[in-house]
């Protein structure tokens, strides 16, 4: 038997690593190469968070104000239908009708929304069951809602001939 001197062992292990785990051209990434692309990740998802939540704060105010503006259009084409006056009642929690000597909410406000109303050259109020006149010659008592969540708002005012919004404005 023929003994192989260590040298040449040595270099066949090195070979075979060499060859079955790295080619000349491949290497690892750094701790910093690493780091950094973390890094850049973190400050794309830390920008792109608020603008999301900002759109889904918005989007929320917007559809309330709309389903509160289709209820007083309802109302309205309710009061002009039957030659009889209709009332809205604005509460808290939204648009509220009373029938059968109960409040019936048509339009909801989300939970930690604010509702607020101002009557011409008033003062927003929170709202806390006010009477929104609906005449049945189909004019509406001009009024402006207000839904606020934090730092956004949107604030409608409602035409007294139609009963639709007329104006809008808001802040998110």
């Amino acid at each position: 038997m023929t003994s192989i001197p260590w040298v040449q062992i040595a270099n066949r292990v090195r070979m075979t690593c060499r060859s079955s785990n790295f080619s000349h051209g491949q290497r690892a990434y750094t701790f910093l190469e690493v780091a950094l692309a973390l890094g850049i990740i973190v400050v794309v998802f830390v920008t792109i968070v608020p603008v999301i939540s900002a759109g889904a704060r918005e989007r929320r105010l917007q559809d309330t104000m709309t389903a509160m503006g289709e209820v007083v259009r309802d109302r309205r084409m309710e009061a002009e239908k039957i030659g009889q006056e209709q009332m809205l009642i604005v509460r808290p929690k939204g648009l509220a009708l009373r029938e059968k000597d109960q409040l019936v909410l048509k339009a909801t406000v989300p939970p930690g929304v604010r509702l607020s109303v101002r009557y011409p050259q008033g003062k927003w109020t929170p709202a806390e069951g006010q009477e929104w006149r609906i005449f049945s010659c189909g004019l509406v008592a001009p009024a402006s809602l207000r839904l606020q969540e934090g730092t956004a708002w949107i604030e409608t005012d409602f035409d007294f001939l139609t009963g639709a919004p007329s104006a809008e404005r808001y802040s998110f």
